[in-house]
């Protein structure tokens, strides 16, 4: 059963008598009786109250001030103590998007097949911000081919070569003959 407000609905701005804004604060919550219609009316004021506190007044959540349609810049965070809630969630939007799209290039598998390969490339579908990341890279699996299994020399990388927009993993000895390794890739910052 609900329970109306015994305070007064007044939608417009709090003011004192003098007519200037006056600001409410959050009020403490309610202490309960043990005693349902009491302890009912008790929320029910506190609730209304903590409305007021907060759009009402206009001073907690500043609803004209919350958004802002400058384009985010990863560079250029917010600051938090001056922050809106509209600038906050658009950071936090913003990052997730970016950290969602990077996690599709930050792990995946390679295939080094054939008896005249070493090498396999992967293409970032993003590029990288520079080359200073590490790939660690172990073989998972593999096809024998007419030559029967891949020599043991295929499964060792010897070298990695990294760009911004792909790297090659390059093997001591190919896997011969309609033959492949494959490798999973882990990349990680430094």
């Amino acid at each position: 059963m609900a329970v109306a407000p015994t305070t007064k609905v007044d939608a417009a701005e709090p003011t004192s008598p003098t007519g200037k804004k006056t600001f409410l604060s959050v009020p403490k919550p309610p202490r309960y009786t043990g005693d349902p219609t009491t302890d009912a009316k008790s929320s029910n004021d506190w609730a209304w109250e903590l409305y007021r506190a907060l759009e009402l007044s206009n001073v907690y959540l500043k609803t004209t001030a919350q958004y802002d349609a400058a384009v985010f810049d990863a560079a250029k965070l917010p600051d938090p103590a001056r922050t809106t809630l509209y600038q906050a969630q658009n950071t936090a939007n913003n990052a997730y998007v970016l950290a969602t799209r990077l996690a599709g290039d930050m792990v995946g598998e390679l295939m080094i097949e054939g008896a005249a390969s070493r090498a396999a490339t992967f293409t970032f579908e993003t590029a990288q911000p520079d080359d200073e990341y590490a790939i660690l890279a172990t073989p998972i699996s593999y096809v024998s081919g007419g030559a029967g299994l891949p020599p043991p020399e295929a499964t060792l990388i010897i070298a990695v070569t990294k760009a911004v927009d792909s790297f090659t993993l390059t093997t001591n000895k190919e896997p011969g003959l309609d033959s492949s390794v494959t490798f999973q890739w882990v990349l990680v910052r430094r």
